[in-house]
């Protein structure tokens, strides 16, 4: 269950037409009663394509319409993030990726792109989150149990740790000094 009475929505991270904002809006549509809000954070990007998306926003969404126009500095965006924000839908191939791992350790619902980078990584780590297809022709909007947020904050928690970092860093090391052997063994310098 959200924190809110409606369901807050966030779209995109920025204002490009790869964001694929307009496509969403079709798609969430259908969900008018459920939705409380719907947020694009839009204070970069492409000025005309933003002029379209808010037009299009106000116009669908009237005063659940909140465009983001402003910059945020770091700590703010995240304070908005965790306190405004009950589902995030990413519908780029390329997007936000810092900003969607640290939703996904605030506990909040994504919707990502099943083609994205970031989904791979989240299905390697098996975290919970909604796929979508570049069709988007319906979002269920839905959120994931209070079991699987909590999961998915113990995932992204190990996920960033200290402790990873450097087990990857080691690993890495290795690779490389094991290819070096090879590599020299292969050219006679060994």
């Amino acid at each position: 269950m959200a924190k809110h009475d409606r369901l807050n929505i966030m779209v995109g991270h920025r204002g490009t037409s790869t964001s694929k904002h307009l496509e969403v809006f079709d798609a969430v549509g259908g969900y008018k009663k459920e939705i409380g809000y719907i947020f694009c954070p839009l204070s970069y990007g492409e000025k005309s394509y933003t002029r379209k998306v808010c037009w299009v926003g106000r116009l669908k969404f009237g005063s659940k319409w909140k465009p983001i126009l402003e910059w945020m500095d770091m700590d703010s965006y995240m304070h908005f993030l965790n306190e405004n924000v009950d589902v995030a839908i990413f519908a780029s191939q390329f997007e936000g990726a810092s900003t969607i791992y640290a939703l996904v350790y605030m506990g909040k619902t994504l919707y990502l792109n099943e083609q994205s980078e970031t989904a791979e990584i989240l299905d390697e780590l098996e975290v919970s989150y909604y796929k979508i297809s570049s069709e988007y022709k319906e979002i269920p909007l839905k959120t994931i149990s209070e079991v699987e947020k909590e999961r998915n904050r113990k995932i992204m928690k190990e996920f960033g740790s200290i402790e990873r970092f450097n087990e990857q860093w080691t690993v890495l090391i290795r690779e490389c000094y094991q290819k070096r052997i090879i590599d020299e063994k292969s050219e006679g310098n060994y």
